[in-house]
């Protein structure tokens, strides 16, 4: 029986996982819509491409031990030698490429406003998103460090935790009455700070305390099997935050703030899903079993029926929950959320099988596929956002999420060497 039919041995832990994720993403979108109502498409615009950039930067730190830190220390016993072996050098890697490339941002930051945005006003948001990364970046090794450990309820509680400085954040600035996008991204950042903070004292890891030379000796492996996941999660994040970066550059702000009103709504398929895989990635990770692989790649195709009845429930859904949670001026968002809700749904399943190829040892063909959706999304969204502005951005996503798709799919079919699918197929 696959990891995916024994879900039901990991209820607890997926239960904290979820209700923390959920937890999250509802404070998340609460922020959201508290930001539309309030700083309008074009401010919102802004928020969002140096709300993108923060996550870009952050994300680049992670230097690809995101997932070597859950695969390696997922194996060993908790609280080993080796197990905070490898959790010390992730951090300090970590964190000195959070702040060189925080740093290199702020040197560049009126370039990249100026010349490649062609937006001076993004000067200063950039500035804020950089001292943002740093708390970001912290917040999402943390989570790592959690998942590795299989410390999955305090995960669950971090994530609640994030949630609640999020929203008592906003709560002050709808108080005070002190609202603008430089105050707004202050308070995202403290949002990761402070739940980061406390995941670390509680993780009794000796985090910041210097590796020695045996701690790095011991890390060897987890950064020979990260190469590939480095080249992959650099790609990812560039494929993550991409729509924003080509929104602002080839329509307007206008279209950023919609385009990011129905991308914020359409993520929230991704949180339990991705709740679950948190969970059960590490075993994942861990056994190499390449029968449960197997079989877990032919239960897939039963969940099919479920998924298309989500999409269709969202489907027709959709405009009310808009006009509620962000009101009038978001109409476009509509749409976009449409498309972009299929893509995401598609890419839960997708991520099954990436995650399947870690488990395989080859990160290299999950690299790839990465590589081949962002050059996918870059060209379609080149040629469509011009015209079509926030929904040809979402045209462009869709399409770069069904040929990751196809290209992980075919692959896994060969792999397994499998002639059909049906009921009792091996």
């Amino acid at each position: 029986m696959s990891i995916l039919c024994k879900l039901h041995k990991y209820a607890g832990e997926v239960a904290w996982v979820t209700f923390g994720n959920l937890f999250r993403t509802g404070c998340v979108f609460i922020g959201w819509s508290f930001l539309a109502h309030n700083l309008g498409p074009e401010r919102l615009g802004v928020f969002s491409f140096a709300f993108a950039t923060m996550n870009l930067v952050a994300s680049l730190s992670e230097f690809g031990l995101g997932v070597g830190i859950v695969k390696f220390v997922a194996s060993e016993k908790l609280g080993s030698k080796r197990a905070n072996s490898l959790l010390r050098v992730g951090f300090w890697l970590r964190s000195f490429m959070t702040l060189l490339l925080a740093g290199i941002l702020i040197v560049i930051s009126k370039w990249v406003a100026v010349s490649v945005m062609n937006n001076p006003m993004l000067h200063l948001p950039i500035v804020f998103a950089a001292f943002g990364t740093v708390a970001a970046s912290l917040y999402a090794y943390v989570l790592s460090a959690y998942q590795g450990t299989r410390r999955f309820k305090g995960y669950g509680i971090i994530s609640i935790s994030s949630g609640l400085s999020l929203l008592s954040g906003f709560l002050f600035l709808y108080i005070t009455k002190n609202l603008n996008v430089n105050i707004a991204l202050v308070v995202a950042s403290c949002a990761f700070l402070l739940p980061a903070i406390i995941g670390m004292l509680f993780l009794n890891a000796g985090l910041t305390n210097f590796p020695s030379a045996d701690c790095w000796k011991e890390a060897r492996s987890v950064i020979s099997f990260s190469r590939w996941v480095l080249a992959g999660s650099m790609i990812v994040v560039l494929i993550m935050q991409a729509d924003s970066f080509l929104l602002t550059r080839f329509s307007t702000l206008a279209e950023v703030g919609k385009y990011s009103v129905g991308s914020r709504l359409a993520l929230s398929i991704s949180v339990i899903t991705n709740s679950i895989l948190t969970v059960v990635m590490p075993n994942i990770l861990k056994n190499n079993d390449y029968l449960q692989f197997k079989k877990m790649y032919i239960e897939m195709f039963k969940w099919l029926p479920f998924l298309i009845g989500i999409y269709c429930l969202a489907f027709l859904i959709s405009p009310w929950v808009v006009q509620i949670a962000f009101g009038s001026g978001y109409e476009k968002s509509v749409v976009v959320f449409r498309i972009l809700f299929g893509a995401y749904l598609l890419s839960s399943v997708t991520n099954i099988l990436n995650y399947t190829s870690y488990g395989l040892n080859r990160p290299d063909i999950v690299s790839l596929n990465i590589f081949t959706q962002f050059i996918v999304l870059i060209v379609i969204g080149v040629m469509c956002v011009p015209s079509l502005g926030a929904t040809g951005m979402a045209d462009a996503v869709l399409v770069s999420r069904i040929i990751g798709f196809l290209y992980i799919f075919i692959y896994m079919w060969r792999t397994f060497k499998i002639k059909y699918v049906g009921v009792g197929s091996q």
